[in-house]
């Protein structure tokens, strides 16, 4: 288990169009004890709102519910489990961030601006590997004319596997989604 703990991305940059400079709470971001003395055994990486390109919005403010210190906006919530380390950027529903194009044309660029972002915030190079981007769709239309179907694609979500010295670690996941102003 606390080798999982090191590499606690989820949901990392769901949006720099939501950002309009670094957010006057700090709380979401506050130094993990747990997982700081795990990383003097194993380099690792632990994700904050500083680091983050999300921006929780006006009216931010840090909140305590369990063992998650969130700060919470109007375009949305960062969230930081103290325990386990893991850290979560989460738009509210009609956050700007939201109505804007995915990063890149195709899914090796979304890939590619992924990997800059993470090792830009820290994570170290060479224990990101295989890449993935999944798209997320929208579709519908009337039941009775299948041809008839509007899908659209509206954002990609990059998921990296971690791996230390050339072991992949199963439980350490990153995901990000990048809107189109990158």
């Amino acid at each position: 288990m606390w080798i999982r703990t090191l590499f606690p991305i989820a949901v990392l940059a769901l949006a720099p169009s939501c950002t309009t400079g670094p957010p006057e709470p700090t709380g979401a971001g506050s130094a993990n004890p747990v997982v700081s003395q795990q990383q003097e055994l194993v380099p690792g990486y632990t994700h904050s709102l500083a680091k983050s390109w999300f921006n929780p919005g006006p009216g931010a403010h840090d909140a305590v519910r369990g063992n998650v210190d969130k700060t919470v906006g109007d375009y949305g919530v960062f969230a930081v489990d103290r325990v386990t380390g893991v850290a979560r950027a989460i738009p509210n529903a009609g956050a700007p961030c939201l109505s804007l194009p995915s990063y890149g044309s195709s899914p090796a660029e979304h890939n590619s601006e992924a990997r800059r972002y993470l090792v830009s915030a820290g994570v170290p190079a060479e224990q990101l590997t295989f890449a993935q981007a999944n798209a997320i769709v929208t579709g519908g239309g009337p039941t009775d004319d299948p041809a008839s179907d509007q899908i659209s694609s509206h954002a990609y979500v990059t998921t990296f596997q971690r791996m230390l010295k050339g072991i992949e670690v199963i439980d350490s996941i990153a995901w990000v989604r990048l809107d189109s102003v990158g």
